[in-house]
């Protein structure tokens, strides 16, 4: 078996990608952040746009069912159905609706 040695002992790896930012962009490393910001924001507003898409479809189908949620809204206990919009408010409200069920 005959192994072959470079000529060269020491090469530089001129294959090596980009590992920072995924791989995006080209330039120095400012370009490429910035192209990277961009990049994502982009994505970012797409994702936001395909969800804001979904919950309106969500929506328009489960406005079909509503006779069936509130026959299911009248079978909720009372105690589920107290919506408060502060946390502290809803601490407070759970812990007086746990002291009376204990009694």
């Amino acid at each position: 078996v005959i192994i072959e040695e470079p000529d060269i002992k020491h090469t530089a790896p001129q294959h090596r990608q980009y590992l920072s930012y995924d791989g995006i962009g080209s330039g120095n490393p400012f370009q490429r952040q910035k192209q990277y910001a961009k990049v994502r924001a982009m994505k970012a507003a797409e994702n936001v746009y395909e969800h804001r898409v979904s919950k309106a479809q969500a929506d328009d189908s489960s406005l079909l069912d509503k006779s069936r949620i509130y026959e299911t809204w009248e079978k909720v206990p009372l105690k589920h159905k107290i919506k408060t919009k502060h946390g502290f408010d809803r601490l407070v409200e759970d812990l007086i609706q746990e002291s009376m069920s204990k009694g």
